[in-house]
């Protein structure tokens, strides 16, 4: 319940004392140690005024900026996630640093307008200690939000003068009014002159004439974006000059807030968990369920962005119905599940101000009976007897204290009186044994208030987790048909004010310790929950890293070169041992490479592309649309909420009414059309495709291994050769390290393409959509909703089938085409392996058989040149030979071997047609939607099968075979 797990098994064996969190830091030490002295041997190569004869330095920097740009993948992101005024700030806050408030924080307002990112900074000499990067929308963009705000200002008035006002309309337009004071704030401009501009469409005139208009736009091209940068010493200094670009609070000091301008915000600074995780980004989110719905989009859009995710909701309300249905809508929840965040540590409860919880009031009224455990009722009726106890002491504590002082009544709150009492002779013996004994009193009073607190913050969060749970089960199983998903997310009841307090040596009654304020558990769970991603990136950049300076060492160093030890007639000999022994190592990669198409083409998504009119999607598709007319509790919207629904076409809507509801046609229809493939799609490119390449990246690190031990040890090679392959083989394996970090990244890359296509089919779901608001849009005057309404009907019953039809086939061409890329990518990492083991080889071969000593390049230039890069490799080696042996392998992620069997998932299984004799062999599938034509394709040479592609015939021919890629 608390996130509490066992430790994790020491990843080395080599260093068992060492834990996997001590691993990855060293991982991620030595990255960012290599990387250090990469950039500084590139700079000093681009400095070069002219190109040696015996390297190409200039291949060798394209390739360190290749490096470069994967390093900015180096980070692993944590959203902090939720409604407004839920606590979300001063939570980042107080991970950050509980000493410190960085980020905006208020208790009135939104105070998060845009994403921002904060980073670990590695304070050094003349740098600042606090840095922020900007970013601002460009022009365009803002200009098309505002158009879009006070079109619906338009709408808004032009029906009311039909239907006449009422509540509802009035918040709608004081809404309107608020949003016009904050341009007012940013432009200079009075309301009264935005309004004026915005509804005689003059959008152009508030950006380009607005008091910053040079330091918010590029006005030279609209389209671009500007940055802005913020450097401040300290946190007071930092937090005044960034909080106009993220916060919300208007006043002289701080600022207006900067709606719709800014974008993104990256801050870095020294935090004790960034620099427990340097490649750990923590991001606040504006709220999703924001008044401002582009803040809202904002935060909606960042989500996929996350690695892992932090919801916060308040001990105050973390059982109404907004902890479930609106903290993470629906259509969240098959995009998690579709990626498969909820398949592992990717999702995390935050309960929050649980100091504010009365623990008494809560078990007196709102507590199940049920959940109340008898320890907890006899800590409370302990601490009720005590209590009483302690009360009937200390008023005989004052009786007492009375008499001794020679007054017969009990003293009141008169202050001479009090200082009578301070003045008399020592107290008595029994007055003394009182005292005591209410100093004992209230210890144990305390001890059982501060456990019948922890007792009650556990139930509370147990109700909030179960009530989430619930929900997630919900909307998963809606769409599966046999067996149930259950999901289970961890929970942590936190208070941020305590454990600031607690910093600050003043402890809350309740919070003596991290332990108490739920810190020191979170800590650890973003910890632990982030080891795997963070190594996945440290090992994919360490090896690339290693084997770009493996090469550079070498010209740097310049060591003298054996004399001529082999006869040049003995090279074509070598040569062709050389090319036998690295045929077994060809055999597995191309055994690997006939094999990965046919294993993909049987994975579950790609069975659907040939009759994607058949979509699951297409049943009720009408039924939905209809149900539009409806919130999702069944109760019916209002005129004017359903007209501007329509008016915003299916996008985001909140209501300004009590109780404010959010209402996100777009969100609906994704969600169902993706209800009954996001299992499906999670278990195909998350768990198979995950699976499948971890074991290639260990099957091609075995031969690569077994390769360089042949070479090392072949008799049929000279000993000459195979002493002076032996002492440069360490070269290979960081060539083999280095491939297995890239079959991991690989399978990552691809991940993040179909992620990207399965957001794009919102956008293949809108496009055609808009026919039809456009179309209701078109009414006007009474009964406006009713025809409304019906063209919507209509329109869903006459395009619902060519809309659903329409978004199979788009996805299925997308990834289609991004399975070519992988098979693309898979075959040319293989083919660069043989070619740079290759490359080792023929260059010991070379040396040995020059007939002479090395000549090396003399040049003044270049010998200052090596004997500057010397100390950059000095200082590496330095560092990897004392910790280097520590760090280990590259941790390849384990695999279940019963997910790579041929058939398909038991959930989904359902007996298959038998074929009939002309259509046992597979034939090449068509385009979507259409029959498939000629030959049959001819079976896989027995020699590629292995034991994920041995089916027969008759079984493959139950799969859809994807089209081929053109070669």
């Amino acid at each position: 319940m608390s996130g509490d797990r066992p430790p994790p098994e020491a990843p080395n064996p080599a260093h068992p004392e060492m834990s996997h969190e001590d691993v990855v830091k060293k991982k991620e030490d030595a990255v960012l140690r290599l990387f250090e002295r990469l950039a500084s041997i590139s700079e000093k190569i681009t400095a070069r005024k002219s190109e040696p004869s015996d390297i190409d330095l200039s291949t060798w920097n394209s390739t360190y900026e290749g490096i470069e740009q994967d390093y900015e993948k180096f980070f692993t992101y944590i959203g902090i996630c939720g409604d407004t005024g839920l606590g979300k700030t001063m939570l980042l806050n107080t991970l950050i640093g509980d000493t410190i408030d960085i980020a905006p924080s208020s208790q009135q307002a939104a105070c998060t307008a845009a994403v921002c990112c904060f980073h670990n900074h590695y304070v050094e000499d003349g740098k600042p200690k606090f840095i922020a990067k900007v970013t601002f929308k460009s022009k365009e963009a803002v200009e098309q939000e505002l158009a879009s705000m006070f079109q619906e200002m338009k709408d808004l008035r032009d029906r009311v003068e039909v239907e006449g006002p009422d509540e509802i309309t009035r918040n709608e337009e004081v809404r309107f009014q608020e949003q016009i004071k904050v341009i007012s704030g940013w432009s200079g401009f009075s309301p009264a002159q935005v309004k004026e501009l915005g509804l005689s469409d003059q959008i152009d005139q508030i950006t380009s004439c607005c008091e910053s208009a040079k330091m918010f736009f590029n006005l030279s091209e609209p389209n671009k974006a500007k940055q802005k940068q913020i450097n401040a010493d300290t946190p007071q200094k930092f937090l005044r000059e960034v909080t106009p670009f993220v916060g919300s609070v208007s006043n002289a000091k701080r600022g207006q807030l900067r709606w719709p301008l800014v974008e993104l915000v990256r801050i870095w600074l020294e935090s004790p968990l960034l620099s427990r995780c340097p490649g750990l980004v923590l991001v606040d989110l504006p709220g999703q369920m924001d008044a401002l719905d582009s803040r809202s989009q904002v935060a909606r859009g960042y989500y996929d962005k996350l690695d892992k995710m932090l919801i916060v909701t308040p001990a105050d309300r973390a059982q109404d119905n907004r902890t479930a249905t609106e903290l993470i809508c629906a259509d969240q929840i098959y995009d998690l599940e579709a990626s498969g965040k909820l398949d592992d540590d990717s999702i995390a409860i935050i309960i929050t101000k649980v100091d504010q919880l009365d623990w008494e009031k809560y078990v007196n009224t709102e507590a199940d009976p049920d959940s109340i455990s008898p320890s907890f009722t006899s800590d409370r009726d302990l601490y009720e007897e005590k209590s009483e106890r302690l009360r009937d002491l200390q008023e005989k504590i004052v009786s007492l204290k009375a008499e001794d002082s020679g007054f017969s009544e009990p003293i009141s709150g008169n202050c001479s009186s009090k200082r009578a009492i301070q003045d008399s002779s020592q107290p008595s013996s029994e007055l003394t044994q009182a005292m005591n004994l209410r100093h004992v009193l209230e210890g144990e009073v305390k001890k059982l208030y501060n456990r019948c607190l922890m007792a009650c913050i556990q139930s509370r969060s147990k109700g909030s987790v179960e009530a989430l749970q619930t929900y997630f089960d919900q909307v998963r199983n809606s769409a599966r048909q046999t067996r149930e998903a259950s999901t289970v997310l961890s929970v942590f009841p936190v208070s941020s004010k305590a454990q600031q307090n607690l910093a600050r040596k003043n402890s809350m009654d309740g919070f003596p310790d991290s332990t108490a304020t739920g810190f020191s558990a979170l800590e650890d769970w973003i910890v632990q929950a982030t080891l795997s991603s963070r190594e996945i990136q440290a090992d994919n950049i360490l090896y690339r890293c290693k084997v770009s300076f493996d090469a550079i060492e070498e010209w740097a160093v310049d060591k003298p070169r054996a004399p001529f030890q082999l006869p040049r007639a003995s090279k074509p000999e070598i040569e062709q041992v050389l090319k036998e022994v690295s045929l077994k190592l060809k055999a597995d990669l191309k055994r690997s490479e006939v094999n990965l198409p046919k294993f993909m083409g049987r994975l579950e998504p790609y069975r659907a592309i040939k009759n994607v009119a058949d979509d699951p999607a297409i049943n009720g598709f009408s039924n939905l649309i209809d149900r539009f007319q409806k919130d999702i509790d069944d109760s019916r919207l209002h005129w004017s909420t359903y007209a501007a629904c329509i008016r915003r076409q299916g996008r985001q809507f909140r209501t300004s009414h009590k109780p404010r509801k959010t209402h996100c046609w777009e969100a609906r229809l994704y969600g169902h059309y993706w209800a009954k493939k996001a299992h499906v799609w999670n278990l195909a490119f998350t768990k198979k495709l995950s699976a499948y390449f971890g074991t290639l990246a260990k099957r091609a690190g075995q031969s690569v291994s077994h390769n360089l031990h042949a070479t090392c040890n072949l008799e049929s090679l000279p000993l000459e050769y195979r002493q002076a392959f032996g002492r440069v083989a360490y070269k290979g394996y960081n060539l083999a390290m280095e491939y297995q970090s890239e079959m991991i990244q690989t399978a990552a890359r691809f991940r993040a393409d179909i992620s990207k296509i399965r957001l794009k089919s919102r956008a293949f779901m809108n496009e055609p959509m808009k026919k039809g608001y456009i179309e209701a849009s078109q009414h006007h005057g009474k009964g406006m909703v009713k025809k409304q309404i019906q063209t919507m009907h209509e329109f869903a019953v006459k395009e619902g089938d060519a809309i659903i039809a329409s978004i199979g086939a788009s996805v299925a061409e997308l990834l289609t085409k991004s399975r070519g890329e992988l098979i693309a990518r898979y075959k040319k990492s293989n083919t660069n392996l043989v070619d740079n083991i290759g490359k080792i080889e023929n260059q010991v071969l070379k040396q040995l058989c020059s007939g002479s000593k090395h000549a090396p390049d003399c040049a003044d230039e270049f010998q200052k040149l090596r004997h500057s890069l010397l100390d950059d490799i000095n200082l590496w080696k330095e560092f990897w030979e004392s910790d280097g042996s520590k760090i280990g392998p590259v941790r390849i992620p384990p695999c279940e071997e019963a997910l790579l069997a041929d058939d398909p998932d038991e959930e989904e299984k359902k007996k298959p047609k038998q074929a009939s004799k002309g259509e046992k062999k597979p034939r090449k599938a068509a385009a979507p939607g259409k029959k498939a034509k000629g030959k049959a394709k001819k079976p896989v040479q027995e020699d590629a099968k292995d034991e994920w592609g041995e089916e027969s015939e008759q079984e493959e021919s139950r799969y859809a075979t994807p089209p081929e890629e053109k070669k």
